[in-house]
């Protein structure tokens, strides 16, 4: 046997098992993984920070911020906003836990988590192109009048695709959307708790605009104020709302519980009991091929006409709802 040839041949096949792995390690992604982050209001040790804020600029997308019981105040500037909380990363923040231990699941309801902007701004916004989780989080003192971003007391979801579930977006008022305001979003609202907002135009609860396909499902919307769709208010927007209680809201307009404009929505299974408005005291159909189908829509009250719904100008499509006891 050729000795020098055995080694020649060992030596290139070393080498190129050297350059394949080389090539491998080049190309490879960088593998990370979510972490969780702690926020408290006494901070470390209890916690890794005393800011919920400082926690998503630390974060990588994916990561968890864990906050506990607490209120969380301070507005601060970033894009043209004032708020409490600017998120611009596909992060998880969730409320109800207590400190140190930051055991799950958390409890919201006996661990009350307090995002208050005090009436100096927004509370929460939400930039575009990601998809972040808010849950168990109470959301109020947000106030935003005067031009530009002037929607979205409690939060704004800037093209989006948010995830909102089992907050309370309480006391909170803007020119429109009062608690929300959702621009060019497919977000998912899910079991949350809007109350008790105010819009001096449009969306007392909630605004959707700029063809939002959003999801709202199994939420109370109740005692919303505005000026034209009290409880919730749709414009150009194709969402599907199912299973949510709306109740009590007042329109001075239109629309007391829901007003859609110009949305090809979709309304399966939803409450909308004991609104008041000019117009339209529940339900508001304004050039809207809507689809309506089995919902209950009961002792709303208009002043002028449809105290529990009208139409106009809609193609809209109406199947098993029951509307009875309204009044105009």
């Amino acid at each position: 046997m050729n000795h020098n040839r055995f080694t020649t041949t060992r030596r290139l096949g070393l080498l190129r098992l050297a350059v394949a792995l080389l090539l491998l390690l080049t190309v490879m992604p960088e593998v990370t993984f979510a972490a969780d982050l702690t926020v408290c209001t006494a901070g470390p040790p209890e916690c890794q920070y005393t800011s919920i804020q400082e926690a998503v600029d630390a974060a990588n997308t994916g990561d968890v911020i864990k906050v506990a019981a607490g209120t969380y105040t301070g507005v601060h500037k970033r894009d043209r906003s004032r708020q409490v909380l600017y998120i611009d990363k596909t992060v998880t923040i969730r409320g109800g836990y207590t400190a140190p231990d930051y055991a799950d699941p958390p409890d919201p309801d006996a661990n009350p988590t307090t995002l208050d902007a005090q009436g100096r701004g927004r509370v929460i916004y939400i930039s575009r192109n990601i998809e972040p989780t808010v849950e168990g989080l109470r959301i109020t003192g947000g106030r935003v009048a005067g031009a530009g971003l002037a929607g979205g007391g409690g939060v704004y979801v800037d093209r989006a695709g948010a995830t909102l579930s089992g907050n309370r977006v309480f006391a909170n008022s803007a020119v429109f959307g009062g608690g929300l305001y959702l621009k060019g979003s497919n977000a998912i609202l899910r079991d949350n708790a809007i109350f008790g907002n105010l819009a001096s135009t449009n969306g007392g609860g909630v605004l959707l605009d700029n063809h939002s396909a959003a999801m709202l499902r199994d939420n109370g919307i109740y005692g919303n104020v505005a000026a034209s769709g009290g409880g919730l208010d749709l414009w150009q927007s194709p969402a599907t709302l199912s299973g949510n209680t709306i109740s009590g809201n007042t329109a001075n307009e239109s629309g007391g519980g829901v007003q859609l404009r110009e949305s090809e929505a979709t309304l399966r299974g939803n409450t909308i009991w004991g609104n008041t408005a000019n117009d339209g005291g529940g339900l508001l159909v304004w050039q809207s091929p809507a689809m309506l189908t089995a919902n209950f829509i009961a002792g709303n009250t208009a002043t002028n006409n449809g105290g529990g719904l009208q139409l106009t100008e809609s193609p809209a499509s109406l199947t098993e709802n029951t509307i009875i006891s309204n009044t105009a």
